[in-house]
């Protein structure tokens, strides 16, 4: 039946693979034909998704804001000549937003910038208010000084300072200005004044979020054009604080993540390109043929091509692991596709078949089949884990290795057994040379059809163009490498050598014999494997998941560097925010007791950002006690609010509460309305207010209320998990009413819940996988033992691999979580070789010592090949500059190796001990 249907496909072979190459052609097109499906989701719909959701709906993010940290060139961030410059180009902001001139991306022409109030010097402003324009405010305030910090001297700038500080207008200057900010006694002008100096300022550019398309404020990967968009108009705010090269560096502080993960996977395409390259060239060493490295390169692109294109016909969603992780994985599963087929192509080749790639596919097309199912089984058990991302990496992993199976495992040996023979492999002095030319230029040709195809061509132009010049690369390649040595050949009259009966070289030999004497002493190497295993066993069971942008991005990227001076500028302070909903009756003067109670105890909670009193900072932000307590303070509004509901407030026990449901009703109405305000003292508008409060004005019910916190710990996932738990803990312990519903979020939670979601997610389907691929094994070899003996060394390869993470200090995230479902694959492929041929060669060898042999002098050696090509490749992506892809590639060219490894060695001495010949 196998050689039916191979003599078919290599009797209608040209036919078949112009079909292919049309296909292929028309696989360009499906980026024009079908909608971009986007990216997947993260999240996992956890308890911090709900509570966002629910925030999400009731709420208006009325306000965006653009975080910058301001690091002085000579250590002082509030002399004359920084606080000028700051002022000068915040003037600078203004002047450029009313001229509608920050618009970014596909953002329209617009004013953006949001007309704010400063509460702790009760001053309204546009845009942005520093330290610089208290200290330029006061100085004009004295007929000296009339243009302000234009006029003034050092000397006058600092006692200004001083003064300002000393009136107690904006509270501890230590809380003001950066952490490591100092102040000494000086005489200045006959005057002792507190002489400051800071080597750093915070301050935050406010703008209209509706205007910038709406959507609540959030630091994750995988964003939508809304978020993309503020991303780049927060780097031009970035840019305006820098402009004239002041004395100073302005760097925003997380506000471009997605844009930051975007341009250094870019850069990563460089060493992608090289692992491609890298691997290819291998490949084709190993080998022995230019026409095998010429052919799998430009099967690798046409792979490429389909993936890509067939995610658009299917409705996959993209994102980090599936964009990239999966077409770089690819490259080793379709190498090891390739070099197993012609490896044994070239075997039967060599015994003097003429039909050899109907014999030599016959020999490894169940243990390709086998090892698609096997794969496929793996990576589709990642599908079930309720995290949209990592379903879309199952499936998209799954679709990745049925292509590559096809086009390399297949389409490749037939366009080799249909070209080899057209080409001579004696020439001249002038072909060898240009020979060698192409072999140096043709895996970077094929590096950059593949890197346009899964990264620039999407970046530069768009999805279509990129898969047409990664098509039309495909096409160049063949031409030059192929056709025209072929038309050169016909015209030559040097013959060439019969290549059957070849001797194998001197190495393949001692290979052979060094591994078969290794696997025979099974006694000394099963045993040392269960003790390595047992021992990284350990490391595999406390491996942690772990979230640090130093472990995605480059260390040296304005982003981590940002990050970096943030913890070390921090006065404590400020931070990510984090939210609590109320909901229930939240105006039920009891609540607003227990609240307070609750905001007193959140002091004590490490990470969270305290005020100069060692209270919870909630300065221009609005909470129920505040309103209340504010609204209690001013007869005023207390009339007004009167006059519009004849509801009078008021607070009999002098507890800083109103004294009735009804009263607290009426001011969040009446500031959901009117936003409040007292005339020199503070100036909360409606859009403000909405940020803190909401109610059903149809039923006149369902009020709900947010705490808005800071936390300055939330780049590790232990410093989250941490305050997530003592939050939650502090929670349970508070005594709510029971018609108070509490719920936390924020991105930072978020965030969490997404990390621990796909790693959790991820090995939990090991064991699923490890199940499936052993049924799909036991009914392809119809035999328990051998079932059992190859999915030993893949269980090994996957406990190896997470006990060297935790050894290197290694952690689980995003993408390191995907190599265990890899390296199952890897695994699974390399086993599932080594037995079946094992099994085949036991059938003619005289015992089973010799089918050993022939085993490893056979597959061993394509084994071999696959994982130099592979490993090498891989290697070369570990000097990437993001470390992202850096651990990428380290770790999956060791756990090549560890496939390796198990294969030869550990597997081979299972088969040795349990075979009955």
């Amino acid at each position: 039946m196998m050689h039916i249907l191979l003599n078919k496909i290599n009797k209608h072979s040209n036919k078949i693979l112009s079909g292919f190459g049309l296909l292929t052609l028309m696989i360009c097109f499906m980026p024009l034909i079908f909608k971009d499906p986007g990216d997947a989701s993260l999240d996992p719909k956890k308890e911090a998704y709900k509570v966002q959701q629910r925030i999400n709906e009731k709420f208006v993010e009325s306000v965006h804001f653009v975080s910058i940290i301001m690091e002085a060139d000579d250590g002082d961030m509030i002399d004359k000549q920084s606080l000028n410059e700051l002022l000068n180009n915040q003037e600078r902001l203004i002047e450029l937003d009313s001229n509608q001139s920050l618009s970014a991306g596909s953002l329209k022409p617009n004013s953006y910038l949001w007309n704010g109030y400063d509460e702790s010097t009760s001053t309204t402003f546009t845009g942005v208010y520093t330290i610089a324009n208290i200290v330029d405010s006061a100085l004009k305030m004295s007929p000296d000084f009339p243009n302000g910090l234009n006029d003034a001297s050092e000397d006058d700038v600092k006692i200004a300072l001083h003064q300002i500080f000393e009136s107690g207008v904006v509270g501890d200057p230590k809380f003001l200005l950066a952490k490591g900010a100092k102040s000494e006694i000086r005489t200045i002008k006959s005057q002792e004044i507190n002489y400051w100096t800071s080597p750093a300022l915070f301050i935050d550019i406010l703008s209209e979020n509706e205007k910038l398309g709406g959507g609540n404020f959030a630091i994750e990967l995988g964003a939508d054009e809304t978020a993309i968009n503020k991303e780049r108009y927060g780097r031009k705010i970035v840019e305006v604080m820098n402009y004239n090269n002041p004395s100073y560096t302005a760097l925003g502080i997380a506000i471009d993540v997605n844009l930051v993960a975007e341009e250094q996977g870019t850069i990563a395409g460089q060493f992608i390109t090289l692992t491609v390259i890298a691997a290819i060239a291998v490949c084709g060493i190993f080998l022995r043929s230019y026409v095998a490295m010429v052919l799998v390169g430009v099967g690798l692109i046409s792979l490429m091509i389909w993936l890509k294109g067939m995610t658009f016909v299917l409705g996959f969603k993209g994102g980090l692991i599936t964009d990239l992780i999966v077409p770089i994985a690819m490259v080793s599963f379709g190498v090891d596709f390739a070099i197993h087929a012609l490896r044994r192509m070239q075997e039967e080749r060599a015994k003097g078949h003429k039909n050899y790639f109907i014999v030599g596919i016959s020999g490894v097309f169940g243990a390709l089949t086998l090892a698609l199912l096997t794969d496929s089984s793996a990576f589709l058990a990642n599908a079930f884990g309720g995290v949209e991302s990592v379903f879309y990496f199952g499936v998209a992993a799954t679709l990745a290795t049925l292509l590559s199976y096809l086009v390399l495992g297949l389409l490749v040996p037939l366009a080799y057994s249909k070209v080899t023979p057209l080409i001579k492999n004696e020439m001249t002095t002038f072909e060898n040379i240009l020979r060698v030319i192409n072999f140096i230029t043709t895996p970077a040709s094929i590096g950059f059809g593949i890197i346009f195809v899964v990264i620039l061509g999407s970046e530069i132009l768009n999805e279509f163009l990129g898969l047409l010049i990664g098509f039309l690369t495909a096409i160049a390649i063949l031409i030059i490498n192929l056709a025209v040595p072929i038309l050169i050949n016909r015209k030559s009259k040097i013959v060439s050598k019969d290549l059957s009966y070849k001797e194998n070289r001197k190495f393949e030999k001692r290979f052979a014999i060094l591994f078969t004497g290794i696997s025979k002493r099974y006694y000394i190497v099963l045993p040392l494997s269960l003790i390595i295993t047992i021992i990284a066993g350990y490391g595999a069971i406390n491996l942690k998941s772990e979230f640090d942008v130093k472990d995605f991005f480059d260390n040296e990227s304005d982003f981590v560097v940002s990050l970096d001076q943030f913890e070390e500028y921090d006065p404590g302070v400020r931070g990510e925010p984090a939210q609590f909903i109320f909901e229930g009756e939240i105006t039920n003067p009891k609540f607003i007791m227990t609240f307070n109670n609750f905001t007193k105890d959140l002091s004590k909670i490490d990470f969270i950002g305290l005020n100069e009193n060692g209270e919870i900072n909630q300065s221009d932000v609005l909470n129920i006690s505040k309103i209340t307590s504010l609204v209690l303070k001013n007869e005023p509004l207390k009339e007004e609010i009167f006059r519009k509901s004849g509801v009078k407030i008021t607070d009999l026990n002098n507890d800083n509460i109103p004294d009735e449901s009804d009263q607290i009703k009426e001011i969040i109405k009446y500031g959901f309305d009117n936003g409040i305000e007292s005339k020199g003292q503070y100036s909360f508008d409606p859009l403000w207010f909405q940020r803190y409060f909401w109610y059903d004005k149809d039923k006149n019910d369902d009020f709900t209320s947010i705490l808005m916190i800071f936390l300055s710990g939330t780049r590790t996932e232990d410093d989250v998990s941490k305050v997530r738990k003592d939050l939650n803990k502090l929670l349970k312990e508070t005594d709510f009413p029971k018609n108070i519903s509490v719920g936390l979020t924020g991105s930072p939670f978020s965030r969490s819940d997404q990390l621990n979601a796909t790693t959790d997610s991820m090995r939990r389907s090991i064991p699923f996988a490890f199940i499936g691929s052993f049924l799909i094994i036991l009914v392809a070899l119809r035999s328990f033992r051998y079932a059992i003996a190859t999915i030993i060394p893949i269980a090994l390869v996957v406990i190896w691999l997470y006990g060297i993470m935790y050894l290197f200090d290694f952690s689980l995230n995003y993408v390191t979580a995907t190599i265990g479902a890899i390296s199952l694959g890897v695994g699974v492929d390399f086993a599932i070789h080594m037995t079946m041929r094992f099994r085949e060669e036991l059938k003619s060898a005289t015992d089973k010592l010799n089918a050993l042999y022939n085993s490893i002098n056979g597959t061993g050696l394509a084994l071999l090949g696959s994982a130099i090509s592979s490993t090498l490749g891989f290697l070369i992506m570990g000097f990437a500059p993001m470390p992202l892809f850096s651990t990428f590639g380290i770790l999956t060219a060791v756990m090549i190796c560890l496939a390796l490894i198990a294969s030869l060695v550990t597997l081979p001495s299972l088969l040795y001990l349990i075979s009955k010949k």
